[in-house]
Formats: C-alpha cells, structure tokens, sequence
C-alpha cells in the first residue's frame, strides 16, 4: 500500500476529491433545477437518470483506488504464495530418497551391448522385441536402456526417438531398412534433423548420473543441468561408468513433485 507521504497517494487523494467535489455540484445543480421545475415526476426520473450514470463511474473511481492502494500488496502476496508452493516441492522431492523411488535395476528392461561395447553394433531386432517386451502390468515399455558388460549404462532411447528414426529412413529417397537383419547403426549413424550431430551422441548424452544417497532433489538437478534429459540413472557414487543401481525418469519426479 502507498505511504500517506507518498506522491502517489497526496495524488490518489487530490485527483479523488476534485472529482467527488465536481460531482457533488453536479448532482446537487442537477436535482435543483429539477425541483424547480414544480413537476414531482421531473425530479423522480433526473435522480434515477443519475443513479444510473454516475453509479459505475464512481464504482470504477473506487475500484482503481483500491487496485493502486494494493496491488503491491496483492503482487507480493501471489509471489509469496508462489515461492511457498515451490519451496514446499523443494522440500518435498528433497525428504524423498532415491533408494525409495528408483525402478530398481532388476526391475529395469534393458538390452545389454554386445562384446564391441558399441550401441550401433546392436541389430535393430534387438530394439523392436525390447520394446515388444510387457511389463509386469503387461504394458509395452516406452523407453529403452542399454546397458554395457559391466552393467553401466550407456544411453537411452525413446520409442518417440526410435519412431523418428525409422520414418526419417523411411521418407529418405533410395533408402530402405531391414529391421531384422540390419545393425542399429543404420538408423542411429543418421545425422539428426537440423543437423545437430548423429542421433548416437544423443542417445548417450541425455543421461544423468547421480549417486544413490541422494535425493529426488539431486536427480531433479542432475536432470536440468543435461540438455534434454529426461532420464537419470542412479549408481553408487554418480559416476557415468559404475554398474546402474536403479533408474528416474522425469516423470517419476513430477508424480513425486505432484503427491
């Protein structure tokens, strides 16, 4: 709210009272000179006639005094209201240990590198039936790990990512796959659309590490700090290369941010 001391409330109030002063002449001349006329109906209809003009002009008069007495205070209450609300999630996603929340590995369908340790040595039959595979709740999977020898993991991918691969191969003129028989690096090789670099980098550099004694807060972190994560795989201390202990995905974080 604006100090007495203000200029903008000496302002408010000097541009408030000439107005209420003008307007009170106004009226007053007005119902005078209707009085005067010695016809009761006369003074009845100008007072009707100015109850309903001069009601929503000094309804607005009020309204925007009122507005610019306490906007700011209406503005630091929504921030407030804001940052409590972020502050709560914070804390929130901060109590809740990655150990409680991950998909164990165990638990994680994935599809494990062969003896070269290269994604695009894979066959791309190997992705199709890791995405054909159902889950406990008989559910496709979506998303699609893979794993090195040493249970490291080495990318990701979406089946989003996977289907635009596929129709990238598919729209190229004089191209053509064999998902049976062709090695994932026909499709991954690929530069990606914009010609941002081969959709191999990207695959393995979406990922996030964090260790396991963290929070979802720490995943949470790790997770905008990579361009386009969505994935965050845990180990024993955060390290890209230690053996995967579990898995969060974005959307574990904004169920847990939501609950």
């Amino acid at each position: 709210m604006a100090e007495p001391d203000s200029p903008q409330f000496k302002l408010a109030i000097t541009v408030m009272s000439i107005a209420a002063g003008l307007m009170t002449v106004l009226v007053t001349g007005l119902l005078w000179a209707a009085a005067r006329s010695g016809n009761p109906n006369d003074f009845l209809d100008t007072g009707k006639l100015l109850l309903t003009a001069i009601l929503p002009v000094v309804s607005a008069w009020v309204g925007t005094i009122l507005a610019f007495f306490y906007s700011k205070e209406n503005y630091l209450a929504a921030s407030q209201g804001t940052l409590d609300a972020v502050k709560a999630v914070s804390a929130r996603l901060a109590s809740r240990k990655l150990r409680d929340v991950m998909m164990p590995k165990a638990s994680v369908i994935a599809v494990t590198l062969g003896p070269s340790g290269v994604l695009g040595d894979l066959m791309c039959a190997q992705v199709v039936a890791g995405f054909e595979t159902l889950t406990p709740q008989q559910q496709r999977i979506n998303r699609l790990l893979f794993l090195r020898a040493d249970g490291s993991c080495a990318a990701v991918l979406h089946r989003s990512i996977w289907n635009e691969m596929l129709a990238q191969v598919y729209q190229a003129p004089g191209k053509s796959i064999d998902l049976k028989a062709d090695p994932l690096s026909a499709l991954i090789d690929q530069s990606q659309p914009g010609g941002t670099g081969p959709w191999s980098a990207f695959l393995s550099r979406t990922l996030a590490f964090v260790g396991e004694a963290g929070s979802l807060a720490d995943a949470k972190a790790a997770m905008a700090a990579v361009p386009n994560c969505q994935d965050v795989i845990v180990t024993r201390s955060g390290i890209p290369t230690e053996p995967m202990l579990g898995w969060i995905s974005n959307v574990d974080i904004t169920r847990e941010s939501q609950a």
